[in-house]
């Protein structure tokens, strides 16, 4: 099983619309496509920063301490805070995207809101909902043996490449890692997105 099942499954697409009513975002289709491609830039970070072995070693500690996949018992009771949790590490969203976009929190919710046609107001809520959810889903895979070391990056760049072959479109989402503020390559990402996502 690779982590792309493991979102499937853990993730379907009503528990994304709900995520995503929690942000603001009250259109369930509307919804479940900025999850998705929120959830996307969350993994191509996290594929990025463990492409060394400090990241690596890095991700794998904040997994073993605060992720073990039981923020599924009842996510939106955790992240509404209706339901109390033992770890409030598991649910510190802002400081998961902290260390996932380092200083680039804003821009990359900037970019990713032109793409979605949507505010930043909606943007950073889901993405700060999403990241300690998809720290989750990749505490399950390390509670299972499936994460380690010696895997980790080959695994989240593998997810990250399936879910583009599965949609070519969200191979944009990457980009808005690298955009460097002229402002061009983020035209041309939100053009694709406007088309992609207005034939859904």
């Amino acid at each position: 099983m690779n982590i792309s099942d493991l979102i499937a499954q853990n993730l379907p697409n009503e528990l994304l619309a709900q995520i995503a009513g929690q942000a603001g975002i009250q259109d369930p289709d509307q919804g479940v496509h900025a999850s998705k491609s929120a959830i996307q830039t969350i993994l191509q970070g996290l594929s990025n920063n463990s492409a060394n072995e400090t990241g690596a070693s890095s991700l794998l500690s904040a997994l073993d301490r605060d992720h073990d996949g039981s923020i599924f018992n009842d996510v939106i009771g955790l992240l509404s805070g209706k339901t109390a949790s033992p770890n409030q590490n598991m649910l510190n969203g802002s400081g998961i995207l902290g260390h996932i976009l380092g200083g680039n929190q804003e821009s990359v919710g900037n970019n990713l809101g032109k793409v979605l046609n949507m505010d930043l107001s909606k943007i950073m809520p889901l993405l700060t909902m999403l990241a300690p959810v998809v720290m989750g889903v990749l505490g399950k895979a390390r509670a299972n043996n499936q994460l380690n070391t010696s895997n980790v990056q080959e695994v989240l760049s593998g997810a990250v490449n399936h879910q583009v072959e599965q949609n070519p479109a969200y191979g944009m989402f990457g980009k808005l890692l690298d955009q460097n503020g002229d402002g061009q390559i983020l035209d041309d990402i939100a053009r694709m997105g406007m088309q992609f996502f207005s034939k859904k």
